[in-house]
């Protein structure tokens, strides 16, 4: 009885780790910087988002165990013209409850705008509280950092109709992102924010 109360107690405290997902940046993870979330193996992830300067979308997968594979679209923008980006993302270490996830990635690996090397890791706290951190360079600037906060409802009937949301403060290296996402139905977000202190974005996302 007593190791069943210590299992309770920890699935409560610290729930199991979710995947961050699409983002408006194109990069799979939260606002503008990655996660150390990886896809499984036969995993899919879409995302679309109306941004600033018009749409980004993407597409992820895992080909292998550990590792994955990201297309984005990006808009032209801030002196910068349309193009297609690589992103490639491999796990160090997988979360646990006593271990944080960490990965090694690159974005932009054929150099379209400019390649930006990485490493993040991930790890679930109490209450519904998850912290990123990362250091890369390129468009990552140094160190960045992601703290969010899921709402979830209870077991309450009427609590079950509002959505799990997740709250999301961000610095990307440069400026502070703020960010809601809101899960609508299995695998799928609603998500909307402000980032680089005057960009706003929303879009939908879908992880299968």
């Amino acid at each position: 009885m007593r190791l069943e109360a210590c299992l309770v107690a920890v699935c409560l405290f610290f729930p199991a780790a979710a995947a961050a997902g699409p983002s408006p940046s194109g990069v799979m993870g939260n606002i503008n910087t990655p996660s150390a979330d990886v896809l499984r193996p036969g995993q899919v992830a879409a995302g679309v988002y109306g941004v600033q300067h018009g749409v980004v979308a993407q597409v992820a997968a895992a080909p292998l165990s550990g590792v994955e594979l990201g297309i984005a679209w990006l808009p032209q923008g801030d002196g910068l013209a349309a193009a297609t980006r690589l992103d490639v993302k491999t796990s160090l270490l997988a979360e646990a409850i006593m271990l944080p996830g960490v990965v090694f990635g690159v974005e932009d690996v054929t150099d379209e705008r400019e390649r930006s090397p990485y490493m993040a890791v991930s790890k679930t706290g109490p209450l519904g509280f998850r912290l990123h951190l990362g250091v890369g360079g390129g468009r990552f600037d140094g160190a960045f950092a992601t703290l969010e906060k899921t709402f979830r409802p209870s077991r309450h009937r009427q609590a079950k109709k509002f959505a799990p949301t997740t709250l999301l403060l961000e610095y990307d290296g440069r400026d502070f992102n703020y960010g809601v996402r809101a899960e609508v139905g299995k695998g799928v977000k609603l998500e909307g924010g402000y980032r680089q202190q005057e960009q706003w974005y929303v879009g939908l996302s879908v992880m299968k």
